[in-house]
C-alpha cells in the first residue's frame, strides 16, 4: 500500500490491491489519504486480506445477514453448512441452462429419440417467456396456468405435466435448482375409456387391402395385427428375426428393452408364408405413406383408433385364451395391465372369427402367380384429369381429399399433387376456393379489362386561347 501526491491534479492517491488487482482511491487531503490507508492495514492485521478486500457494501450485507440469522438461532457458518449439505443452488442459475444439461443427460443416457423429441418438445413450450428467468422463481401455479389455458385435452396436460417433473427432477438430483414445484401440481384425472380396437370385418378388410394394393407391407401389417408387436418394433424388425416358430424382437429393437419371443400362431405363420411369397420387405421402406394408403382403401383413414392393431390383438387373445399372464408375455407388458385394460373387452365368438382371418389357399395362389403391382404413376396432370375429378364443376373437394384422390385413383405422388392444386400454379384459372373446399371451371373468367385512359385536352389549343 502506497500514498502519493500528484501535483498537477493537487491530490493524494492510495494504492492498493484487490484480489491480485490493482486499485487506487484518491483524496482531497493527507490526513484522509492516511486514515483509509491505515484503517486497510488494520483490517489486513486483524482479519487477514480477503475481509480487506471487501467493499464497504458487501460488508454491510454480511452484518444485515447476520443480524437476521442470529435472531432466528442460526450462526453463519452453521446456515453455510446447512446450504452446502442439502444441495441449495445460486438463485441465479436460469431455466435454460438446467433444461439444456437435462436433454444432454438423457441424450447420454441412451434415451430412444422418439422419447427425446417429446421431452425437448414439451420443454421448449415451458420456455416460451421464462427462457432467462431464474429456476427458484418458477412456482406450481405458474406451471398450473401452463397446463390449463391452452384447453388441452387431460391426457395432454397429464404428459406435459410428467416431463416438467422429469425437468425439475434432474436439477433437484443434480443441486441445481431447490425444488421441484412441478410434484406440488395434481395429475389430471383420466376417464377409464376402453382402448380403440377394429372388428373382425375391419382387420380383414385392412389385411385384405394390403395384400393387393401394398404387398411390401405385408409382413408388417401381419406382425402388428396377428402378434401385436408394437409398429416403432415391427419397423426395426428384419426376416433374419422370422425364424420357424417365434419371432425374436431383440433387446435392441425392443420399447423395453428387453429380449422377448412372440409365438408364430398358424393364422401369423400363413400371412408371413404369403409376405414371403410376394416378396413383401421388413423393414418396409416408406411404411408411413403406404400404411395411409391402405387404411384408406380399407375406409379407415379417418376413424383410425389410436394403436388400434395393438390393441384388437391383446383384445381377441385375452378373450380367446382368458389367461392375462400368456397375453402379457406375448406382447411384452405386465399381466395387471392386460388385465385391467382388456378384460371382457370382446365376445369369444368375435375373438374366434378374428383368430380365423386366413389368407386361404385360392387367394395365395393366386398371389403368387400375379403378385399385385403398384399402380403406374401417370406422367402428367392434365385439365381432363382434374375436370374428371371435380366432376366438371359439380364436385367441391378439400385439398386433402383431392389429393388422395390424385394419388389412389391416379397414381400421381403427393408432391406432384399438391404442386396441381396450388391457387397459384399450372391450373390456377380453373380452380376456385370457398370456405376450405375446391372446385373447378371449365371455362376461366377472363381479367377485366383496364378502364381507358380519359382523354387528354389538347395543351397547344389552350396555350392559343390564353395569349
Amino acid at each position: 500500500m502506497k500514498t502519493t501526491f500528484e501535483q498537477s491534479k493537487n491530490r493524494w492517491r492510495v494504492s492498493y490491491q484487490v484480489n491480485a488487482r490493482q486499485r487506487r482511491k484518491f483524496f482531497r487531503t493527507k490526513e484522509d489519504a492516511d486514515t483509509f490507508a491505515a484503517d486497510r492495514r488494520e483490517d489486513v492485521k486483524q482479519f487477514g486480506v480477503p475481509w480487506a478486500t471487501i467493499t464497504p457494501n458487501q460488508r454491510a450485507e454480511i452484518q444485515i445477514e447476520v443480524e437476521r440469522l442470529k435472531r432466528n438461532g442460526w450462526t453463519l457458518r452453521a446456515a453455510v453448512d446447512f446450504t452446502l449439505e442439502h444441495g441449495k443452488a445460486p438463485p441465479a442459475l436460469p431455466l435454460k441452462s438446467i433444461a439444456e444439461q437435462c436433454l444432454r443427460a438423457k441424450e447420454a443416457k441412451g434415451c430412444r429419440p422418439r422419447s427425446l423429441r417429446k421431452l425437448r418438445t414439451t420443454i421448449d413450450r415451458f420456455l416460451v417467456g421464462r427462457r432467462d428467468r431464474p429456476a427458484c422463481e418458477i412456482t406450481s401455479a405458474e406451471i398450473h396456468e401452463f397446463l390449463t389455458r391452452n384447453g388441452w385435452r387431460p391426457a395432454t396436460a397429464k404428459s406435459f405435466l410428467i416431463d416438467l417433473r422429469t425437468l425439475f427432477s434432474f436439477g433437484v438430483r443434480n443441486k441445481l435448482c431447490r425444488d421441484n414445484p412441478a410434484l406440488f401440481v395434481e395429475l389430471p384425472r383420466l376417464e377409464d375409456k376402453p382402448p380403440g380396437i377394429l372388428t373382425p370385418a375391419q382387420s380383414g378388410a385392412l389385411i385384405q387391402r394390403c395384400r393387393v394394393a401394398e404387398t411390401t407391407l405385408l409382413a408388417t401389417l401381419a406382425l402388428c395385427l396377428f402378434a401385436g408387436v408394437r409398429p416403432e418394433e415391427a419397423h426395426r424388425l428384419a426376416w433374419e428375426d422370422v425364424g420357424p416358430d417365434f419371432v425374436e424382437i431383440k433387446a435392441h429393437k425392443a420399447k423395453t428393452r428387453r429380449r422377448r419371443l412372440v409365438t408364430i400362431t398358424p393364422q401369423l405363420r400363413a400371412w408371413l408364408d404369403l409376405a414371403r411369397a410376394v416378396k413383401s420387405e421388413l423393414p418396409a421402406a416408406n411404411h408411413a405413406a403406404k400404411f395411409n394408403r391402405v387404411r384408406r382403401l380399407a375406409g379407415l383413414f379417418k376413424d383410425w383408433p389410436h394403436d388400434a392393431m395393438r390393441h384388437s390383438f391383446a383384445s381377441y387373445h385375452m378373450a380367446k385364451h382368458r389367461n392375462e399372464n400368456t397375453t402379457a408375455q406375448e406382447m411384452g407388458n405386465s399381466p395387471t395391465m392386460i388385465y385391467h385394460h382388456y378384460r371382457e373387452l370382446v365376445r369369444p365368438a368375435d375373438a374366434e372369427a378374428f383368430f380365423n382371418i386366413m389368407p386361404g389357399d385360392a387367394a395365395a395362389a393366386t398371389v403368387q402367380e400375379r403378385p399385385a403391382k403398384p399402380m403406374p404413376r401417370q406422367r402428367r396432370v392434365t385439365a381432363a384429369i382434374l375436370g374428371e375429378m371435380f366432376q366438371h364443376g359439380a364436385r367441391s373437394l378439400t385439398k386433402q381429399d383431392a389429393v388422395a384422390l390424385l394419388c389412389d385413383e391416379h397414381g400421381f405422388a403427393p408432391s406432384t399433387a399438391y404442386l396441381v392444386l396450388k391457387m397459384d400454379g399450372a391450373f390456377a384459372a380453373h380452380l376456385r376456393e370457398h370456405r376450405g373446399k375446391l372446385s373447378w371451371t371449365a371455362f376461366p373468367q377472363a381479367e377485366a379489362a383496364e378502364p381507358p385512359l380519359p382523354d387528354l385536352p389538347d395543351v397547344a389549343a389552350i396555350k392559343q386561347t390564353v395569349a
